[in-house]
């Protein structure tokens, strides 16, 4: 009797304010996914007009350093490596970052690429655990491998950062395989407008998709569950940042793939010890460059240009979405500054707190709204009218949004052409809602318990960004 008068009472104001959440954060998902849908429109009429092959075969393109940290990744280390190698672009650098490995990856790099001690070339603007040695290819000149002690692929990103001689670097994990064609439409922007600062570009699921020559040859959608999920998140995820670039306010480029001009990555610091170092380092720029009242552009591309594997099992999946979340809180607290902040133009008042208010605490909202739902109804007070709109504002827009990606997917790059792999997205976007959902959640709940046992570690390291944003001297580009 207790609990029913007190769910009955606290439902007047609870119930409502769920409702107004989830639409709230739907209607701006919507708003973001319409300007996305342009601006994908825009980029595709963009490649169907332009011709840039007088361009690439010229000798003026910027020559373009790939920086690829390895830690334990002897599966993958010679594959990706040889699908670099053959980037049809001729201006290009390689530097692997052996991060002290405990497996045979240095052996496998040593032993298919001929590799042969160096000198050390280059001074370490930026610190970095010890370098063991520098070696170069002997079969492919542009290969370089540094070998050093364990560090954390932020710190492996940074001593790639050092030896790095180009304007301009491609950070990319060794599980990541580049699209040739859709690679060279990245180099616009970087000849088009000088001041961007940051460049991402689409990432999709590599599980399930047939390599030729070390290329993707055959694009298909991944065939089991998980990979399959995955693919279609990644499809929602990049539709909404591409929403984000067209203001200029998009808070996070890919991991496995972003482009950096390397001189500004050394003035504000480089990357720091973050599980989501790709969305600080992103965040910080926008802070560093407000700060010194200049002006940039962080651009995000649509074109699917590389293919990453994705976790099989639940196990690496959930360790994989903790820790995202776990990254993203810690970004959030380094540069909680931004929240509202109206200097930090339309990324302090919009790009922030959407990150805050929607993908930061959306799962600490679910989960509350469905432990509220389940007690209501044990007792006898669950509003029959409310429990079906919560559905429909929840799950329902999921799945319009999964169906409206998919046909603007079919519409511009299609980079899945077989009806089967339509079909398996379509039924992926049905399932999703039912259990996948429920655990996704607890994933990103347990981000929040990692989060506080670790605070005292955030804070140091949010200290050291404090610094590094106020000591950052950047030349106007």
């Amino acid at each position: 009797m207790i609990l029913y008068k007190f769910f009955y009472a606290i439902s007047h104001w609870v119930e409502p304010f769920f409702l107004w959440y989830f639409t709230g954060i739907n209607a701006i998902y919507s708003l973001f996914m319409i300007i996305g849908a342009f601006g994908i429109i825009s980029r595709k009429k963009e490649l169907a007009a332009e011709d840039l092959t007088p361009l690439l075969n010229s000798d003026s393109m910027p020559e373009i350093t790939f920086a690829v940290p390895m830690f334990n990744e002897s599966e993958n280390a010679i594959t990706s490596t040889y699908n670099l190698l053959n980037l049809s672009y001729r201006y290009k650098r390689i530097i692997i970052v052996n991060d002290g490995s405990k497996d045979n990856t240095f052996n496998i790099l040593q032993k298919s690429f001929q590799l042969i001690p160096i000198p050390k070339y280059y001074e370490d603007l930026l610190p970095t655990q010890k370098t063991r040695a520098v070696y170069q290819s002997k079969s492919h000149p542009e290969i370089f491998v540094i070998d050093k002690e364990h560090g954390g692929k932020f710190d492996a990103a940074n001593a790639a950062v050092n030896a790095i001689r180009t304007p301009y670097f491609i950070v990319i994990d060794a599980d990541t395989f580049l699209d040739d064609a859709g690679f060279e439409a990245l180099i616009r922007p970087i000849l088009t407008l000088p001041k961007t600062i940051a460049i991402g570009a689409s990432v999709r699921i590599v599980n399930g998709c047939s390599l030729d020559f070390h290329r993707i040859a055959i694009p298909r959608f991944p065939q089991n569950f998980l990979p399959a999920i995955q693919g279609l998140e990644y499809l929602r995820s990049f539709l909404l940042r591409q929403g984000l670039s067209s203001i200029n306010g998009i808070f996070v480029v890919s991991g496995a793939f972003s482009v950096f001009p390397r001189d500004l990555i050394v003035q504000v610091g480089g990357f720091c010890d973050s599980v989501s170092e790709d969305m600080e380092i992103i965040i910080r720029l926008h802070r560093v460059m407000r700060e010194n009242r200049l002006s940039y552009k962080i651009q995000y591309l649509p074109d699917p240009v590389a293919w990453t594997m994705g976790p099989t099992s639940l196990k690496d999946l959930g360790r994989q979405r903790t820790s995202w979340h776990f990254g993203s809180l810690e970004s959030i607290w380094h540069h909680k500054r931004l929240f509202f902040n109206p200097f930090y133009g339309v990324f302090g008042l919009i790009s922030v707190p959407f990150v805050i208010l929607t993908e930061a605490i959306e799962p600490i909202i679910e989960c509350i709204a469905w432990i509220y739902v389940i007690l209501s109804w044990s007792v006898g007070v669950l509003n029959t009218p409310f429990f079906f709109l919560f559905m429909l504002v929840s799950f329902g827009y999921t799945f319009l949004y999964g169906i409206f990606c998919l046909v603007l997917e079919e519409l511009s790059f299609r980079k899945y052409p077989s009806i089967k792999s339509l079909i398996i997205l379509l039924l992926s976007n049905l399932v999703e809602n039912f259990g996948y959902r429920q655990i996704s959640v607890f994933w990103r709940l347990r981000g929040f318990s990692r989060f506080f046992k670790e605070f005292k570690r955030v804070q140091k390291e949010s200290r050291r960004i404090q610094g590094l944003v106020k000591t950052a001297k950047v030349k106007n580009r």
